[in-house]
């Protein structure tokens, strides 16, 4: 791809049994343009993974410290962009709303398929491009909880009263997930992205003081 000058974009799933700095200079030997990590997918009914918190913090102080050409990374740009006051969320992070679908080889129009973590028929919506328009999944209560589950009414008591709740958004939906209180609970990964937001803005703090001395912004680590 190189060889032809096509960009790269990579995207995978958070190893922690892989070091950080190993994970990140692969990268770097790959030449990549784009880079982007996802939790691994779990709920509160299955095994949550340990060890996230120090991996990825271990993996955004690889990246932000490289003064070389480095590749952009969508989760640790947009935690930078939203501490500074810009508008990037997606499906993970932020309060945008999720705009994402999937159609099915039978023609099933159904939540995206980490929807399936939370267990059978959580994707399921009951519609089909055969009988149904696009204009139907926006009365699709399913549907409706995923486009809007950055939304205040959708977080729990906990989410809703956080200070960085326009940055972590409670998470990605089936990560909340229970069977005892279905979608009204924090994040399994809320500890690590509270500690990756606090850990992005130490470092902002040491970089752009005259910023932040104009704002009057309060260190995160002090009231989270």
């Amino acid at each position: 791809m190189k060889k032809n000058d096509l960009p790269i974009s990579v995207l995978s799933v958070m190893h922690v049994d892989y070091p950080a700095h190993l994970t990140y200079q692969h990268l770097k030997d790959l030449c990549v343009d784009s880079a982007d990590f996802l939790f691994p997918d779990t709920t509160y009914d299955s095994e949550i993974p340990t060890g996230m918190s120090s991996w990825l913090l271990q993996l955004f102080t690889c990246w932000y410290e490289d003064n070389e050409r480095k590749p952009i990374i969508r989760l640790f740009e947009s935690v930078v962009k939203m501490l500074l006051g810009q508008d990037c969320g997606y499906e993970i992070l932020g309060q945008r709303d999720n705009a994402t679908i999937g159609i099915k080889t039978n023609g099933n129009i159904e939540i995206v398929d980490s929807m399936k973590v939370c267990g059978d028929g959580f994707t399921y919506t009951g519609l089909n491009v055969l009988q149904n328009s696009f204009e139907d999944t926006f009365s699709n209560e399913t549907l409706k909880l995923y486009y809007n589950a950055h939304h205040d009414v959708f977080l729990c008591d906990k989410c809703r009263n956080c200070i960085i709740k326009e940055i972590c958004g409670g998470g990605k939906l089936p990560h909340r997930y229970s069977t005892r209180n279905g979608f009204d609970n924090t994040s399994v990964y809320c500890e690590c992205i509270k500690d990756l937001v606090v850990h992005a803005q130490n470092y902002l703090f040491k970089d752009l003081p005259d910023l932040f001395n104009k704002c009057s912004l309060v260190k995160l680590r002090n009231v989270l």
